[in-house]
């Protein structure tokens, strides 16, 4: 189990934003923990180290248990090879190996068994600039649960699995759009909390939040996570 969080805002705001997420959720990933701040990565045992930039517009956070991580793996978020995408992932892709043979030779995999690895090195093998359409492409090739948000540093997209196991909410609020994946992470932001829909993928960038269609499955969806909600 792992927790991710994070933010885009049309303006900089405090990543501590951030690193308070991670420490409400900290039982979901109390050993390794990462922050990715406007293009730069940073990881640590302990969060009170992660403390880059004072502010930033895109900022993501993950937090994991040493044990899924494994001794050889890398502390998320995570890098594309050339650098221009980050991501953060909490979930298991079951046909990881299948799709780690569409990724080029010339992608450097740090660990060819790692799920989340895979999964940024396939979405930047597909990038062509329109991130939205790459998740929405990458996603109807995955079999799995999973939550995952990835930054080009302009637009933050966040997909959810269709079968809605693994749970991501968020706030949009005065130009800002916080998500985390438990919803006492989110409320200091003191603004409405939703929950992204099964299947669904959210979008931010300089132009708003918009919601698109991921995956459809045609079995019921269950969304375990949110019985208390209206």
């Amino acid at each position: 189990m792992c927790s991710i969080c994070g933010y885009f805002s049309q303006e900089e705001v405090p990543t501590r934003i951030v690193t308070d997420m991670l420490q409400k959720t900290e039982h979901r990933g109390p050993d390794v923990h990462g922050l990715y701040t406007d293009g730069e990565i940073q990881g640590s045992s302990e969060i009170s180290d992660l403390e880059s930039r004072e502010k930033a517009r895109v900022c993501l956070g993950h937090s994991e248990l040493s044990i899924v991580r494994g001794e050889a793996g890398k502390i998320q978020p995570l890098l594309s090879c050339d650098g221009s995408l980050s991501l953060v992932h909490n979930g298991e892709i079951y046909n990881c190996q299948e799709l780690r043979s569409l990724v080029g030779k010339d992608h450097a995999l740090e660990d060819g068994d790692n799920s989340s690895e895979i999964l940024l090195h396939l979405i930047e093998e597909i990038y062509d600039g329109n991130l939205l359409r790459t998740v929405q492409s990458v996603v109807k090739m995955l079999n799995g649960m999973y939550v995952f948000a990835i930054t080009d540093g302009d637009e933050v997209v966040v997909a959810r699995d269709p079968a809605g196991i693994k749970p991501i909410y968020y706030v949009e609020k005065e130009g800002r759009v916080y998500f985390c994946s438990e919803k006492k992470g989110l409320y200091d932001t003191e603004g409405k909390i939703r929950s992204i829909p099964p299947g669904k993928i959210l979008r931010v960038n300089k132009d708003g939040l918009s919601i698109h269609q991921g995956v459809i499955i045609e079995r019921p969806q269950i969304d375990i996570t949110d019985f208390d909600e209206e």
